[in-house]
C-alpha cells in the first residue's frame, strides 16, 4: 500500500528508458529510479501536472 492509501502505475515510454540507459552517472539513475519508485507507492511529493495525463516530477540532484 501506498503512502497515501493507493498505488499508482508509472509507464515508460520507449524512448524514455533508452535515454535513462544512457545516462553515464548511476547516482543520477539511482536518485530518478528511486522517485519513480516512491511516486508508484504513492508519494506523488513534488510533482506537476502537463496534461493529457502526462507528470513532470522534479529531482533535487547535481548542478542543474
Amino acid at each position: 500500500m501506498g503512502y497515501n492509501g493507493c498505488v499508482v502505475e508509472i509507464i515508460q515510454s520507449a524512448t524514455f528508458r533508452r535515454w535513462l540507459q544512457s545516462l553515464r552517472d548511476s547516482r543520477a539513475v539511482a536518485h530518478i529510479n528511486a522517485r519513480l519508485r516512491r511516486a508508484s507507492l504513492g508519494n506523488p511529493d513534488d510533482t506537476h501536472a502537463l496534461g493529457d495525463g502526462l507528470w513532470e516530477m522534479p529531482i533535487d540532484y547535481g548542478p542543474g
